[in-house]
């Protein structure tokens, strides 16, 4: 080879080497440029995101919570200023040891210290909550401790706060922190971990417009999670304020009524405008505070309230369902009535009460075992004269009774904006089938309810609600607690004619103002020109003393309030009409306080009494004897401890 060839080949060789060289340092200098290009340009907002997520911290805003008034305007419902701790997310072990140190400051037991790590499992990428309602005392301990507690933040929160406590438990209810199983529902997708939400009453009841929107703030944070504070670039969200809500209640009646309820172990009371379906007052016994429950309590104080034999959770207003005895007996009138029986001017059925009435193989007492002789509707309204009430059920037959009940709509739900309400019961073939069995009840089961007894039964807004349509001639309203125009509460009329309802009127006035024969005389407004009505109940019950009911009306003359109370194991319906006078006495001191001018409601009587309806319609003198009953050769009865009731 000569030596122009070797030269030729060494060239070649070195720059096949050259071109090698080249590969290798231009293939990584162009995978880095792409690279670069990947980071920078393609994703460089995504990249850009993460790296101002590194030093910035997003924080939800909390908005305030709607206030809820009287309505005069006055609070019932605020929110007071309060501090939370929340731990922004860490590494599990970093928690766990954060969460160790903390446990001293805010007193957490260990119980509290697992729950809290099992929430921290549950939502590793949303801030925990780790203590609500701090005081000033913890506060600054934390403070003073701040740089040895990585991201934890102290949120400026608000405290619900409700001023008359327990007086307003069971209309206003609570508040408390949305769990796991809420925040997967729908109607709390704009909620986030550590949201208020209402539990029960008007603060369930109203929770979208009373919630409002929260808002976000963002803040600077350094590499060890510390704030630096507000991050320029992004203006924060300001939240939205719930809507404010004006109640029917009167905060003055409605502490009155608590007053008065005090001295009532369990038991419920409730006061309506029957012109409007306005609740003015609302009390069920026993109670809890709502503040407690709004402050956080621990979960072995909530089971013992949950789990308390008495239910202070329950609002027994409207989830107490309880036979409505004597007080039933108006709507018994009506009926028989409507059907024909007795007549506006009570003429009509009259019965000769010698203390019950034999009815096939049983003795039906009435509550008086001496008996009240010759009565008319006027006068078994008086006297709550059961036998009376027993021969006018049986006339109008059980299928009749029933068939009417059902009609009536008084048994159904009233529709008051309160969560959870229950409604009572009138039976019919069909349910006396499935609970007793063919042919073990017969048609005497209508002399039970003809008296509110055996298986009818009520809630206390209901009986309320009858009474209201009685007090004005069968107008009815939907009973409610939110403000608004009238027109939308109005309901159909009671089915009875107008004069089939009036007659009602002047007995129901006789037993507080008939002072020889009304069951409730006791009750009577002494020294007010205007005058009180209402009826008594004794309600059976098979554990133990019978349940006392009340409803009252005022003034008789053209009706304002109508106010129904039940007491478990009160005794004599006699006992409860003595509060409901006394909350009547309330009524109308805040009435003249609030308009001097109108002093006919409250200005002094002479002290000689006036004339009763009872004298002024003279309904009981005697008249001829009244009809037999003959009674069926057999009849099957489910209640055989039936002893009559007033």
């Amino acid at each position: 080879m000569s030596i122009r060839s070797l030269q030729d080949e060494s060239v070649s060789d070195r720059l096949r080497k050259a071109q090698v060289a080249q590969i290798f340092f231009v293939l990584p200098f162009l995978l880095l440029i792409s690279v670069f290009f990947r980071y920078q340009v393609l994703h460089t907002s995504e990249y850009q995101l993460h790296s101002e997520e590194n030093r910035l911290r997003r924080i939800e805003l909390p908005p305030p919570r709607g206030l809820i008034l009287d309505r005069n305007g006055a609070v019932l419902a605020e929110n007071i200023p309060s501090y939370s701790l929340e731990i922004y997310p860490l590494p599990v072990d970093s928690m766990t040891i954060l969460l160790h140190r903390l446990a001293p400051l805010l007193d957490l037991d260990p119980e509290q210290q697992d729950q809290l790590a099992e929430d921290f499992s549950r939502h590793r990428n949303t801030p925990l909550k780790v203590s609500g309602n701090i005081d000033q005392k913890t506060l600054a301990v934390v403070e003073e401790h701040r740089n040895e507690l990585p991201n934890i933040h102290l949120r400026s929160d608000m405290k619900r706060h409700y001023v008359l406590g327990e007086a307003v438990a069971h209309v206003l209810g609570y508040v408390g922190e949305i769990n796991d199983r809420e925040m997967e529902q729908d109607r709390y997708k704009d909620y986030s971990m550590g949201s208020l939400i209402g539990r029960s009453g008007i603060e369930a009841q109203y929770e979208p417009a009373l919630h409002g929107r929260q808002g976000i703030k963002f803040v600077e944070v350094d590499a060890r999670g510390r704030e630096l504070g507000p991050f320029q670039d992004r203006p924060p969200l300001l939240p939205e304020p719930g809507r404010d809500l004006q109640l029917t209640i009167d905060s003055r009646l409605q502490q009155a009524m608590a007053s008065i309820m005090d001295t009532v172990a369990i038991g419920a009371m409730v006061a309506m405008d029957p012109n409007s379906g306005e609740i003015l007052a609302m009390v069920s016994r026993p109670s809890f505070d709502p503040n407690n429950l709004s402050a956080g309590i621990s979960g072995r104080e909530l089971r013992q309230l949950l789990f308390h034999p008495n239910k202070p959770f329950l609002n027994r207003t409207i989830q107490g369902v309880y036979p409505p005895g004597s007080t039933f007996k108006v709507f018994t009138a009506m009926v028989g009535a409507e059907l024909g029986y007795i007549h506006p001017d009570y003429s009509g059925l009259e019965a000769v009460c010698r203390g019950g009435l034999q009815y096939g193989r049983r003795f039906f007492k009435c509550w008086e075992p001496r008996g009240h002789g010759r009565v008319n509707i006027f006068s078994a309204i008086v006297l709550s004269c059961d036998t009376f009430f027993y021969q006018l059920g049986i006339k109008i037959g059980l299928d009749k009774f029933c068939e009417i009940g059902r009609q009536s709509g008084i048994f159904d739900k009233t529709g008051i904006d309160l969560p959870n309400e229950e409604h009572g019961l009138i039976p019919d073939e069909s349910w006396y089938n499935r609970t007793h069995g063919k042919g073990n009840w017969g048609p005497g089961n209508v002399l039970n309810l003809s008296i509110g007894q055996g298986e009818i039964s009520m809630t206390p807004l209901e009986i309320a609600s009858l009474y209201a349509a009685v007090a004005t001639g069968g107008r009815r309203y939907r009973p409610h607690l939110v403000r608004g125009d009238i027109q939308q509460f109005r309901l159909p009329d009671l089915m009875f004619q107008r004069e089939n309802i009036r007659m009602l009127m002047d007995p129901l006035s006789g037993v507080i103002n008939d002072e020889s024969r009304g069951t409730a005389r006791g009750s009577r407004l002494w020294g007010h020109e205007l005058h009180m009505g209402g009826k008594t109940g004794t309600a059976q019950n098979p554990h133990g003393e019978a349940h006392s009911l009340f409803v009252g009306i005022y003034p008789m003359e053209a009706p304002e309030i109508v106010v129904s109370i039940v007491i478990e194991f009160g005794g004599h319906g006699s006992a409860a009409a003595r509060l409901v006078r006394d909350l009547v006495l309330e009524y109308i001191r805040l009435k003249e306080m609030d308009n001097p001018k109108a002093l006919a409601a409250t200005a002094p009587a002479t002290s000689t009494a006036p004339e009763t309806p009872a004298a002024a319609s003279g309904p009981d003198k005697p008249s001829a004897a009244p009809e037999t009953v003959a009674a069926p050769a057999a009849a099957t009865v489910t209640d055989s401890l039936n002893t009559g009731t007033r």
